[in-house]
């Protein structure tokens, strides 16, 4: 999954494809309600009550996944749709394995109140950028998947405040997920592709790789470190506001981990600056800055709808063309404080 694929030239690489510039979508110009960030006011609508027919029936509904998937973390709400951003699960009345495991508090009342996080892409483009120091001064700072900072100080600081990792990463045994190092730093947060539209319950009978086990292992292992899973229902979600603001149709595949963790963030911070998800003068076809390995699928985008994330955080963007051109920065409002007025 290239989920943080290096920074292109959206304007460009989307002419090719024959999109022009559209505006934001609707949903996104609106001022979000109170009550987004950890407090726990909005929930999944609840199942119909099972009807009890024989012995043992009565407890059934404790099997019901909307029911043992207790939300209880960041809820983002743009428009008039609840969007779940990160979530926890409470299944000890289902299964006894999952007892003690799981987070018991959103992720904004763990890390409190933050002002400005950064989101730092792994792509080539980062190496030379020197953003190191300003990358670290920031109160939270957000990475994807193995990317290390080790050796890359310079570029790309030494903070981590939380990790986003794919699930194909978490059950790659050559990945080290479970005895790295590097995954025992920070907060940790999990995702994996769902069918499309994000149903929970289809979700966890069949993941599209087998997290839910490396995340008790994990779990087991270091108990104290803080480790949450997107709900599935996000990643459709966002995939549908990339669609609205498309002019052509784009592929049904989830976005990466990019526009994922930039959302995150967004939910738990005043201010985001996303490093080098747009290109900047140091725009390379490097898929990552720790590898020497070049693919035009990790500009371009295979797999997720890469281009068009692009496109709708490029008019997002609150800052300065200098920034992008000289640091690949883009400045995010966060969601508590973002007051967009649709245009008529």
């Amino acid at each position: 999954m290239g989920l943080e694929a290096s920074a292109t030239s959206t304007t460009s690489a989307a002419s090719q494809q024959g999109q022009a510039a559209s505006p934001i979508p609707s949903r996104l110009l609106v001022r979000p309600v109170q009550g987004l960030l950890g407090e726990k006011t909005s929930r999944p609508p609840s199942p119909p009550s099972p009807q009890p027919s024989g012995s043992g029936l009565a407890e059934s509904k404790k099997n019901k996944v909307w029911e043992y998937f207790m939300v209880c973390t960041t809820t983002l709400e743009v428009g008039d749709k609840p969007h779940l951003v990160e979530f926890c699960c409470a299944m000890s009345d289902y299964k006894p394995v999952w007892r003690g495991m799981l987070p018991q508090r959103s992720l904004a009342e763990d890390l409190g109140h933050l002002k400005t996080c950064a989101v730092v892409s792994s792509a080539g483009s980062m190496l030379g950028s020197g953003l190191g120091n300003e990358i670290d001064s920031h109160d939270a700072v957000l990475r994807f998947n193995g990317a290390p900072t080790a050796g890359y100080e310079h570029d790309v600081g030494t903070k981590t405040t939380l990790r986003l990792v794919n699930s194909q990463l978490m059950a790659s045994p050559e990945q080290h997920f479970l005895d790295g190092l590097l995954y025992a730093q920070g907060t940790l947060v999990a995702w994996d592709p769902a069918p499309y539209p994000g149903d929970l319950e289809e979700w966890y009978k069949s993941p599209d790789y087998p997290l839910f086990e490396p995340f008790r292992t994990l779990r087991t292992k270091r108990p104290w470190q803080l480790f949450h899973l997107l709900h599935p229902r996000l990643q459709w979600e966002l995939w549908e506001l990339v669609q609205e603001g498309a002019d052509e149709l784009v592929q049904r595949n989830p976005p990466s981990s990019g526009l994922l963790g930039t959302v995150l963030m967004m939910s738990l911070c005043e201010l985001v600056h996303v490093y080098e998800f747009l290109p900047s003068q140091r725009q390379s076809n490097q898929c990552h800055y720790y590898q020497d390995f070049s693919d035009e699928a990790c500009t371009l985008g295979a797999y997720h709808p890469l281009l068009f994330e692009k496109n709708l955080v490029r008019r997002m963007n609150c800052g300065t063309q200098t920034d992008l051109a000289q640091r690949g920065r883009v400045t995010l409002p966060g969601f508590q404080v973002l007051n967009c007025i649709q245009k008529a």
